[in-house]
C-alpha cells in the first residue's frame, strides 16, 4: 500500500476571542498546504503573560508542545505564523496554552487540520489482462485514461480496508495508461501510471 502526494485540503477553524483569557486574539486559524499544516495566530494584546506555547495532538485529550511563540513585553499587538512540517497522520488538532505571571494556566480554541492522502495499490505493473486495484477504506471513483486524456474505464468503488477489485482490461491495446482515484467531491486525489 502506498501513501501517494496528497492535494490541497484545507480545514480550518477559527478560534474566537475569548475574553477570559490574559492574551486576546484576534485570530488563530490554520490551513493544509501540501504536507505540511499552516498555523497563523494573530494577537491583538496580552496582558500578565509570561509565556504562551504552540500545542499538537492527534486527538484533543493528549497535547504536546511544538514551540515556544516569543510574546512583546509590553503587551502589544504581534502575528506568528508557523510551519508543522511533519504533521501527524490523519487529524492535526493545534491549540495555544497560556501561562500568567502567576503560573495560572489557560488555553485557546483548537484549530484541527486534516490531510486527504489516498492510499492504493494498482498491481501487476506492467500488466497484460487485468489489474487488481487495492483501496483503503471508503467510496471513491477509479477512471482511468490513455496518454490522449480518453477515459477507457470509469467505476465507482465502495472500498473496505484491504479490498481489491479485479479489473479487466484485456481489451486494450498496448501503451500507457493512468489510474485516478476520485473523492467524493470529483477531485482527482491520487493517480499512478500503469503499462501495458
Amino acid at each position: 500500500q502506498f501513501a501517494l502526494p496528497s492535494i490541497g485540503w484545507d480545514v480550518a477553524f477559527r478560534a474566537a476571542e475569548n475574553s477570559t483569557l490574559p492574551l486576546k486574539l484576534t485570530s488563530f486559524k490554520g490551513e493544509r498546504k501540501g504536507t505540511a499544516n499552516l498555523l497563523f495566530i494573530d494577537i491583538a494584546s496580552s496582558e500578565n503573560v509570561q509565556t504562551v506555547y504552540l500545542e499538537r495532538a492527534a486527538n484533543p485529550a493528549n497535547f504536546k508542545t511544538l514551540c515556544k511563540l516569543n510574546i512583546p513585553l509590553n503587551g502589544t499587538a504581534v502575528k506568528h505564523n508557523y510551519t508543522d512540517v511533519t504533521p501527524l497522520p490523519g487529524a492535526n488538532f493545534y491549540r495555544l496554552r497560556i501561562v500568567d505571571k502567576d503560573g495560572k494556566e489557560t488555553f485557546s480554541g483548537i484549530v484541527k487540520l486534516s490531510d486527504n492522502t489516498i492510499s492504493f495499490l494498482v498491481q501487476p505493473n506492467p500488466f497484460k489482462d487485468y489489474v487488481s486495484i487495492q483501496m483503503q477504506a471508503g467510496i471513491f471513483a477509479i477512471s482511468i485514461t490513455d496518454q490522449a486524456g480518453k477515459q477507457v474505464y470509469r467505476k465507482t468503488l465502495q472500498s473496505q480496508a484491504s479490498q481489491s477489485e479485479s479489473i479487466d482490461l484485456s481489451k486494450l491495446s498496448r501503451g500507457v495508461y493512468f489510474v485516478a482515484v476520485l473523492d467524493n467531491k470529483g477531485n482527482v486525489a491520487a493517480t499512478k501510471k500503469i503499462v501495458k
